[in-house]
């Protein structure tokens, strides 16, 4: 409110205006159309079968966690660790060159849904971005620099999996700092030796000096910046400023916890790649990876952060120094203001085995005493809570060795954190006794696996397996580089005892076989590699394409073909005109020296380096080779590799020269279609017994037929068929007859399917029925996809799920509980609306916007029953669709958009001066408190309001599936005579509402109290019909009085409303406590050159007093600056008779302008009191202080009674029109003065 008391002290008007409230205006447009934008552009998905995705696969945001074997118990329990604090965000299990068994693969996908294992050496040497070689030395800590090169996710969380966490590490990428620069890294101890970074060298420089520097100096000198596009820099300040530069420190980073924006900075990761690949040859300065993270960021001149607290340490104090804590690393939470220990780097403290080296060395005995020994011995202190800083102590030192904070203080572990940890380790053991009792598989089924499509009969044959009673174990065999990890995880996934094993890297590791070799190995001859593989002594090998009917290990391992020579065979069919493959014409030179002609299997069988494996040669051929169709020249193949038993640990000879067949005879004679003939050839070659099946291949119709295998037993039935499922278009075109058995050596064609041949018979239905399912399964399984480019993970899984949910009830919703809910819903969103027009009606003071928002609800309130009348269920769900999307938007955010576009319109285009306009600003101000909340039941309006603008346009996007889905429902609905009841019931409530609202409304409107003629903005309280003025514009000249005061009776203009009151130039000389307390909402009070000589001590009942302005008055005392009221944080005293200033109040933040006081104890200050005065949050601008100490951040009067402040302030002041003030820089031009 503006009280002006002389006719020539107006306000000018503004030549130049002040874009604050045009920045406020412009904010709230915006966040209004940004707002409501969301709502509309919401996708609505119908309803429909949806595709099964990975759970992490569009996860861009998660954490990294090396891992090896010996890890495997601490690494499964920090997955659960991080669940129990509830994070669900992904996270990446890294190994190198096969270190995860597949039983520790097996225990990871078993603990948690959102994990994914990789092996990032094995794709970086497949891709060549490292040869084997070079990819062996990641087999360490530097996993971890290459990891994080390699994942995908773009917020990245690197942790140990030795951590022990005390609160969800997710809040890290919250923190400001991680904001700024996309990282935070942790110190490591404070360790004083010469070492690593801090390793002492000499050299010449280019002045012929020797000098001395140490292996940080020398990189920062050394880095070929010009290899990354960089221009040779000065190192950072971090580095100057840190310990290893300044030869204090050998360390600088701890790397148990890393974060990193990979978004960022991609420099960074290309010199991290550099310095992991190859300075960490050149230069010793690293224990493992730990420097290279905040190297990389140095070196490539990317911005990092570190935290801003010490290292700590978790253990106990020393007895002779109890401010000293040893133990293992831990760090606080890095954000200053926060005492909350983050995590422990505690190995020690929870693992199950013992550590036997300093890398990766560990003794596996599992005993579980142990457990009770680390309870027993858990850290009772953290070292406390410092700035990184040089330590006197100098390693080694037996007193105080490294593990030691030497006077850093000690905190004591809390219930909560020892809790914490014995969880931890509890779990770790849980894990470690269950990995002690697996027992060693000696038994089971071997699946190689080749191509994607071989991945989903994979799938399909383990199903089929369960189905025929195996319960045993399945390993899952394939090459390196055959599948990407996220199919190959599936397997984990869909059963306990499925184990995927990598036959080829094993042999790679060993020097068995090079990478060139792999792609021998991605086909058919993967079989033989894996029964080579494989430690399992007795094996059955099924091929993928095998469709089982009998348990095969039942049925092969009991049959006395295996107990006697611990092999079964089946015979493949036979065809005596093919000259391919055994039979193939081949001419060779004998052990006696001549050539011979033969076939392709006679020159295996007589060329083979039988001496190589201490063998006599092939003096005796055995029986069932003579006696064997293929040696005979009477078929092309012997051996059907769909299905064999072997007995491995019979069969070391046999074992090594199959190896010698699929390295490589195999490419010195074309004997074998694929490698089904290598298995029994290596028995036959290594002098072995071994057994076919005396029965002979049969078949089964189909668009060609199909080979089936019987039991080897008399009495077997039909035991394997092997299938061709890819060609089978239908579910009917399965087959339907098989042959009957018949011993080997008897005709050997499909003629035993012709219609009228009595050698075939119908399939059993049960055999039927596992070709159907076994063809379902194939045709409906889908590997996990392959992770596409970013969008995040689980949220939007749940809420694709909420959704589907949520629609699955909507049909119901609009038909048998329609009415119910759309009552309940409506008369809920009603009540919220009137409530927003009644606050309306008490805030703003344009009748226009205020009478037509009520006329809105009033007419939705008594509309809206009437719809429920309507019968036809389809046109009731599509106008209530309409109707209501209409009033709520229009309600909760197109009148409210509408209004605030017409003030600014007013303010932009029209009269950018209005921001000097006390009415118009005032107005403004009080509408745009709509946009705040002012408490619980506000917050609630508001949000009802919004919430329901979002559902009915989802509503209303949705309309026509749903109408789509109810077509059977069209028709005109009968509705009991409860529901009938409740409608009519609605209707009146409703309308009697509105028709209440609405007499309330004109009561307001038309029979309100007058407001007196100075009150030039007012308000309409629905309930109150007194006056409420929002703006009183007081001119004591033209009123023609000298006091004020009693035109601001709050019985005349009211008080609840008033925010601002400026009164300058009357000489009040002072003002009744019983005006202050009608003032008690005010936040501004300017009382200026009123001729004030006490300071009103009625100021002090004002709460919400934000600025207070006495310039110009006679007032030498202030009340105890205790009583300032708390809100105040600007006090303008200029011009007064003030002797003191008032620092208390000064430091506690207020700001104070005491310029032109005769101030007494100013003229020396301490340093917090010069440090005020110099940011000019105390102004002492012509006082003695300024007066004797010439300080430069003083300003000075241009003229006695015109301060720096008033000129050029827009408003006229007359003390200011003089030359020396630059006649107020024009602002009394308006009134005539020049």
């Amino acid at each position: 409110m503006g009280l002006d008391s002389e006719p020539g002290r107006r306000k000018a008007s503004v030549r130049r205006p002040l874009p604050l409230l045009q920045a406020i205006v412009f904010v709230l447009v915006i966040t209004c159309v940004v707002v409501n934008f969301s709502y509309f552009s919401t996708r609505v998905e119908p309803l429909g079968p949806r595709i099964a995705l990975s759970k992490t696969q569009h996860a861009m945001r998660g954490f990294v966690v090396p891992m090896f074997d010996a890890m495997i118990p601490i690494g499964v329990s920090l997955i659960q660790e991080l669940r129990r604090y509830g994070n669900n965000d992904v996270i990446q299990v890294y190994h190198c060159l096969g270190e995860l068994s597949p039983l520790s693969m097996q225990l990871l996908h078993r603990a948690d849904d959102f994990i994914e294992v990789i092996d990032v050496c094995h794709e970086y040497v497949t891709q060549g971005n490292l040869t084997l070689e070079q990819a062996k030395d990641f087999r360490n800590f530097y996993i971890k620099p290459l990891a994080l090169i390699h994942t995908r996710l773009e917020d990245v969380i690197l942790l140990d999996a030795d951590d022990i966490l005390f609160s969800d590490p997710a809040a890290l990428w919250d923190v400001p700092a991680y904001k700024a620069t996309g990282t935070i890294f942790f110190y490591d101890r404070e360790i004083n030796e010469n070492s690593y970074l801090n390793g002492k060298h000499r050299w010449t420089n280019d002045a012929g000096v020797d000098v001395e520097e140490n292996t940080l100096q020398e990189m920062v000198r050394m880095f070929e910046s010009e290899r990354f596009g960089l221009r040779r820099n000065q190192p950072s300040d971090h580095v100057r400023n840190s310990l290893p530069f300044n030869s204090q420190g050998a360390h600088e980073q701890d790397s148990s916890v890393v974060v990193v924006d990979k978004r960022r900075h991609h420099i960074a990761m290309d010199v991290l790649w550099f310095l992991i690949t190859a300075w960490r040859y050149r230069f010793t300065y690293s224990w493992g990876d730990k420097e290279n993270f905040w190297l990389a960021y140095e070196l490539s001149q990317s911005p990092y952060s570190f935290s801003p607290h010490g290292t700590s340490a978790a253990g106990g104090r020393q007895g002779h120094d109890v401010q000293t804590v040893c133990g293992d690393i831990a760090h606080f939470f890095p954000l200053d203001g926060r005492d909350d220990i983050l995590h422990i780097n505690g190995n020690k403290l929870i693992n199950p085995y013992t550590k036997i080296d300093a890398v990766n060395g560990y003794d596996h005995s599992f005993q579980a005493s142990k457990l009770t020994d680390l309870v027993a011995n858990l850290p009772g202190y953290f070292a406390g809570l410092r700035r990184r800083g040089p330590t006197p102590i100098m390693q080694p030192n037996s007193s105080c060795p490294q593990e030691c904070m030497y006077q850093r203080g000690a905190i004591a572990v809390t219930n909560a954190q020892r809790q914490s940890m014995v969880q931890r380790i509890s779990d770790t053991f849980e894990v470690a006794a269950a990995v002690d009792r697996h027992v060693v598989v000696q038994q089971g089924v071997v699946l190689p696996i080749v191509t994607d499509a071989d991945a989903a009969r994979a799938v399909s044959s383990i199903n089929q397996l369960r189905r025929v009673g195996y319960q045993g174990w399945v390993q899952v065999y394939h090459c390196a580089g055959n599948f990407p990890s996220h199919v190959l995880q599936t397997f984990v996934r869909i059963d306990a005892y499925v184990q995927v094993v990598d036959a080829c890297q094993g042999f790679i590791l060993n020097g068995n076989l090079t990478m060139d070799q792999i792609p021998d190995f991605q086909n058919s001859y993967l079989a033989p590699l894996a029964l080579i593989h494989t430690s399992m002594s007795h094996v059955v090998v099924l091929n993928v394409h095998a469709v089982v009917l009998q348990d095969p290990t039942a049925v092969l391992w009991s049959d006395v073909l295996y107990s006697e020579t611990g092999t079964v065979f089946f015979h493949d069919h036979h065809d005596a005109t093919s000259k391919s493959f055994l039979n193939h014409p081949a001419t060779y030179i004998d052990e006696r020296g001549r050539s011979v002609a033969g076939t392709a299997l006679e020159a295996v069988v007589h060329t083979f380096n039988y001496s190589k494996f201490n063998l006599d040669g092939p003096r005796t051929l055995s029986p069932s080779l003579k006696a064997s169709r293929a040696w005979n020249h009477q078929s092309a193949s012997r051996q059907d590799g769909s299905l064999f038993a072997v007995d491995k640990s019979r069969a070391d000879k046999a074992m090594q020269v199959l190896w010698e067949l699929i390295t490589t005879t195999r490419f010195q004679h074309g004997y074998s279609k694929g490698a089904k003939e290598n298995v029994w050839l290596a028995y036959e070659l290594s002098q072995l017994p071994y057994a076919f099946s005396k029965f002979g291949a049969s078949y089964v119709d189909g668009a060609s037929p199909w080979t089936a295998q019987y039991g080897p037993a008399k009495d077997d039935e039909l035991l394997v068929v092997m299938t061709a499922l890819s060609d089978v278009a239908s579910i009917d075109d399965l087959p339907a007859n098989v042959c009957r058995r018949r011993l080997e050596g008897t005709t050997d064609d499909a003629t035993c399917l012709d219609q009228h041949n009595e050698g075939a018979q119908r399939l059993t239905s049960s055999q039927v029925q596992a070709l159907q399912v076994r063809w379902t399964v194939t045709s409906l399984w889908k590997p996990l996809q392959p992770p596409p480019p970013p969008v995040t993970v689980r949220r939007l899984s749940s809420k694709t799920q909420s959704r589907i949910i949520v629609r699955q009830l909507s049909k119901r919703a609009a038909t048998d509980w329609f009415d119910h809910v759309f009552i309940v819903f409506n008369f809920i969103v009603i009540l919220c609306q009137g409530r927003q027009a009644y606050e309306m009606l008490s805030t703003m003071v344009d009748p226009t916007k205020v009478v037509s928002y009520a006329a809105i609800v009033l007419l939705y309130s008594v509309l809206s029953p009437c719809l429920v009348f309507i019968n036809n269920i389809q046109t009731k769900y599509t106008l209530v669709c309409y109707a209501d999307a209409l009033f709520s938007f229009t309600l909760s955010c197109g009148h409210p958009m509408f209004s605030v576009a017409i003030q600014a319109l007013e303010l932009i285009v029209v009269n950018p001066n209005l921001v000097r306009n006390n009415r118009w600003s005032a107005e403004t101000l009080l509408f745009a408190r709509l946009f705040g909340v002012t408490g619980p039941v506000d917050f609630f309006v508001k949000h009802v309001m919004h919430l329901s603008t979002y559902f009915t346009i989802c509503r209303l996007a949705n309309t026509a599936h749903l109408a789509d889905s109810n077509k059977d429902q069209s028709s005109d609905l009968q509705r009991n005579h409860q529901n009938r009841v409740m409608r009519r019931l609605n209707l009146g409530v409703s309308s009697g509402l509105g028709v209440v609202c609405a007499i309330l409304l004109g009561r307001c409107l038309l029979y309100r109290e007058p407001c007196p003629s100075y009150c030039l903005s007012k308000m309409q309280p629905l309930m109150d019909l007194g006056c409420h003025c929002a703006y009183a514009n007081i001119n004591c000249h033209t009123l023609d009085i000298d006091d004020p005061t009693p035109l601001l009776d709050p019985t005349i203009i009211g008080t609840r409303l008033l925010s601002t009151i400026l009164i300058d130039a009357s000489p009040l000389k002072t003002i009744p406590d019983n005006v202050f307390n009608a003032w008690s909402f005010v936040q501004r009070l300017q009382l200026l050159n009123v001729s004030l000589t006490t300071f009103p001590n009625g100021i002090l009942s004002m709460p919400h007093l934000t600025e207070l302005n006495l310039r110009g008055n006679n007032i030498t005392s202030m009340f105890p600056e205790s009583a300032w009221p708390s809100p105040l944080t600007i006090a303008g005293l200029a011009g007064n008779g003030l002797k003191s200033v008032p620092w208390t109040a000064a430091k506690r933040g207020v700001n104070i302008d005491l310029s032109g006081n005769p101030i007494e104890d100013a003229t020396t200050l301490d340093a917090a009191e010069l440090k005020l005065v110099h940011r000019r949050s105390v102004i002492l601008d012509d006082t003695p202080y300024c007066n004797v100490t010439q300080d430069t951040t003083c300003k000075y009067k241009c003229a006695p009674s015109c301060f720096a402040f008033m000129v050029g302030d827009y408003f006229c002041d007359l003390g200011c029109f003089t030359p020396a003030c630059g006649f107020d820089k024009g602002d009394c031009d308006e009134f005539g003065f020049s």
